[in-house]
């Protein structure tokens, strides 16, 4: 993805503790590829955000070949 031109933020909200929030874990993708669009995930575990951005990044780019 990096060599693609992705960049990958995670953050931590430490102000989402309540219990129906959507959790302390974002991780954002933009890049060219996304022409503007992010991909986002915000979870209460890490590991989960990750791997839906990775998924999604996945299914668009390498298992289709699209830009």
């Amino acid at each position: 993805m990096r060599q693609e031109g992705a960049v990958v933020m995670v953050k931590w909200d430490g102000e989402r503790t309540a219990p129906g929030d959507s959790g302390p874990y974002t991780v954002l993708v933009s890049g060219a590829r996304l022409a503007g669009e992010l991909l986002r995930a915000d979870t209460h575990s890490l590991e989960e955000a990750l791997a839906r951005v990775l998924f999604e990044y996945t299914v668009r780019f390498w298992l289709t070949g699209g830009d």
